[in-house]
C-alpha cells in the first residue's frame, strides 16, 4: 500500500515503505495503542518505528522462513512473550482482530488520501 502511494515502489524499500505506512497512515490513537502493545520488557512503551520493524520482521520470517507458529498475540486477555526473528524481545498485549482492525483502518486511509 506505501509502495502504491509513494509511486515509485522500484525504489522503496519494503522496510521503508511499513515504516512509512505506519507513521502516515495509522491514526495518532491507535499508533498510541501500538506503541503501548508492543513493548519490550523495562521500556514503558516503543515507538512506531519499532512497531513496524516488529511486525515487518515477523511478515518476513513467515513469508521467507515458514515459521507462522512462533509468533503470539494476546491470548484470552494474557499477554504473550515472542522473540522477533532478530532476537529482539517483546512483551505483545493486543489481539490479532485489534491489530489486523488499526491495519485495516490505515488501509482505507492510504486509499482515501491516495484519490
Amino acid at each position: 500500500m506505501s509502495k502504491l502511494f509513494q509511486r515509485s515502489p522500484e525504489n522503496c524499500e519494503s522496510r521503508h515503505a511499513v515504516r512509512f505506512f505506519f507513521d502516515q497512515f495509522i491514526s495518532d490513537h491507535n499508533q498510541e495503542v501500538l506503541t503501548s502493545a508492543f513493548k519490550k520488557p523495562y521500556h514503558p512503551k516503543s515507538t512506531i518505528e519499532t512497531v513496524a520493524d516488529c511486525l515487518y520482521d515477523v511478515r518476513a520470517d513467515v513469508v521467507l522462513e515458514g515459521k507462522h507458529w512462533e509468533f503470539k498475540f494476546k491470548e484470552n486477555g494474557t499477554p504473550m512473550l515472542n522473540l522477533d526473528p532478530e532476537g529482539n524481545v517483546y512483551i505483545v498485549s493486543i489481539d490479532y482482530a485489534e491489530l489486523r482492525h488499526i491495519i485495516v483502518q490505515g488501509c482505507i486511509k492510504a486509499i482515501q488520501d491516495y484519490a
